[in-house]
């Protein structure tokens, strides 16, 4: 595991800049010592359930007969998988590092195809998940009513409505027309939104907030753009406002980084900066919930 020879090197080099790579951690397991394992940051971890074709790969192992003992004939003392090598791999779940060349920012083009091809790509609306999700978000937050609200990437709205109720003021603002038209449309009885399509990496909304929720929008940002991003944010935020941060923790090919990036990232921020104490938290399977005061 991570030794490759000169061409390997080559031909790692000259990668693709949107080819993810895979590495499949074998003799690490058992055999590996600290500085074989990937630093912090430099790879995300991804698990993959074999559950169905479980019984068919370890047959396959079994079928190793030159590294489990059975005809080395030559050499007796030569590798052999023992039973303690192999233990890792009876399970049915793989564990991957994927590791890839840095990603730009999902631009405007992405989301259009995204609405293009449908208006609710993430099923907010009939989504039990999101629902629940939501609902937990709004827990977090206390019972505390907001004078001003700044909603970064809202969608289709479901939220929005949702966050509208605990604040006297709200603006909503996406990256893309389609969505905003259908959040217009999902809070059309509600009067206290005002509704934005903005591109806030390239021009942040004007005014100061007492809750700005950052929320499943952070991993579609380059590193650069994300920390300008706090920047901005900061800056928007009034002192004892707080900041809503809910992002999704799995692997997803397309995006530049993953949730906990963003929220660990965000976490230094305020280390860094000392502008912001954390105030709640929650880490669920799929997603990871943050709650900051600004101070």
């Amino acid at each position: 595991h991570r030794v490759v020879n000169t061409l390997g090197e080559m031909f790692l080099k000259n990668l693709p800049d949107d080819l993810i790579k895979f590495e499949y951690p074998i003799w690490l397991w058992k055999n590996g010592i600290e500085s074989d394992w990937p630093s912090i940051g430099e790879t995300v971890p991804y698990k993959l359930d074999i559950t169905p074709v479980f019984e068919k790969k370890w047959r396959a192992v079994k079928m190793h007969r030159s590294q489990l003992g059975e005809i080395i004939h030559d050499d007796p003392n030569g590798f052999v998988l023992t039973d303690e090598l192999l233990e890792p791999f009876n399970t049915d779940t793989e564990y991957f590092f994927v590791g890839r060349k840095d990603l730009q920012t999902l631009d405007h083009a992405y989301f259009d195809k995204l609405y293009s091809r449908q208006n609710d790509p993430w099923n907010f609306r009939n989504s039990e998940y999101e629902l629940l999700k939501y609902q937990s978000s709004i827990r977090a937050l206390g019972r505390r009513r907001f004078d001003s609200g700044l909603e970064l990437g809202c969608s289709i709205g479901i939220h929005t409505g949702m966050l509208s109720e605990i604040c006297e003021n709200l603006t909503a603002v996406d990256i893309n027309e389609i969505a905003v038209r259908e959040a217009q449309k999902n809070c059309s009885k509600i009067s206290n939104i005002i509704f934005k399509v903005m591109d806030v990496v390239k021009v942040f909304p004007d005014g100061k907030f007492d809750l700005v929720t950052f929320c499943e929008m952070g991993y579609y940002l380059s590193k650069k753009d994300l920390t300008e991003l706090f920047l901005n944010l900061s800056n928007a935020l009034l002192p004892d406002g707080n900041l809503l941060m809910v992002h999704w923790t799995p692997f997803v090919p397309d995006y530049p980084l993953s949730g906990d990036d963003v929220h660990d990232s965000f976490s230094n921020f305020a280390v860094m900066t000392g502008l912001f104490k954390e105030i709640a938290r929650d880490r669920h399977e799929f997603y990871r919930l943050q709650v900051w005061r600004k101070v």
